[in-house]
């Protein structure tokens, strides 16, 4: 996944530059039902925040679909119908979880279905893990909207009532699904303001990468700020205590019956659902 290598090194450089600045006891400072004090409150603690087209998972929003065709695959009626179902629960999912975390406000996660969402196909293969990251802007670059951006905000420029919009490229095949979130600690930034995910589907479940409700909101949650919680993206000798604070977190393990995972509130605090981040995770920024 792009734009977690660094976070836990950014975190612990904020966090000392936080507790130096703060020398006052803090008006804004908040306490979580088990005692601990709020690490920090208010701050972006990674890269991947509050940038982008899905800044937050919060208010409206909207996952607007883009199913592609190319060389080795295309999708049928009874293909596309799976995978928006297995979509349907992935949104349930989340909503369920901020009506459950208690945060403030509303969540409403909606996405385009068959009638309403762009279909393209390219003359080339696809690749079907992450380089397809840097394929898709050379395939666009062959059409008349040079850059999957100008695309993607042609696609939305009559959309006005979301306050976040992510987008997915959908592929009939298997592979690893990833996504490309808004990051600005890299210079090319600006190429994925439209934050989007790639997505292979595959029910095929001999496959190690196979499609459920589960990936999807995985992914879905990397465009609004989540990162990964295992292993390279956490330290080696740190697994053991993230598997022991996040057991059934969606950002660690993908179950095939996606109600089975949480939301941590480490992940809520990174897409938007709360202002504060528990000192318990402290150690990962060491």
């Amino acid at each position: 996944m792009r734009g977690t290598k660094g976070f836990f090194l950014l975190i612990l450089a904020m966090a000392v530059i936080f507790s130096l600045c703060s020398c006052t006891e803090s008006s804004n400072s908040s306490t979580f039902s088990d005692g601990s004090e709020d690490f920090v409150n208010g701050s972006d603690f990674t890269t991947a925040m509050h940038g982008g087209t899905a800044k937050t998972l919060t208010g409206n929003c909207l996952i607007y679909n883009v199913f592609v065709n190319d060389a080795e695959s295309e999708w049928t009626a009874k293909a596309t119908e799976s995978v928006l179902g297995m979509l349907e629960e992935a949104a349930n999912f989340l909503e369920r979880r901020f009506e459950e975390s208690g945060s403030d406000g509303k969540l409403s996660v909606r996405f385009t279905d068959a009638s309403n969402s762009a279909f393209l196909s390219f003359d080339e293969a696809a690749p079907t893990d992450a380089s397809g990251m840097k394929w898709l802007g050379y395939a666009f670059s062959k059409t008349e909207h040079e850059t999957p951006n100008a695309y993607l905000k042609q696609c939305v420029k009559n959309v006005s009532d979301y306050d976040n919009v992510c987008f997915l490229f959908l592929f009939n095949k298997a592979g690893r699904s990833f996504a490309t979130p808004y990051d600005s600690q890299y210079k090319d930034c600006e190429d994925y303001r439209y934050e989007r995910a790639q997505i292979f589907f595959s029910t095929d479940r001999s496959f190690e990468f196979f499609c459920n409700p589960s990936v999807l909101a995985h992914e879905l949650l990397h465009l609004f700020g989540a990162v990964d919680l295992y292993e390279p993206h956490v330290d080696t000798e740190d697994a053991a205590k993230v598997e022991e604070l996040f057991p059934t977190e969606l950002m660690r393990f993908e179950p095939t019956d996606i109600f089975q995972a949480e939301i941590s509130s480490l992940t809520a605090y990174l897409i938007g659902w709360t202002k504060v981040l528990p000192n318990e995770y402290g150690f990962l920024f060491d």
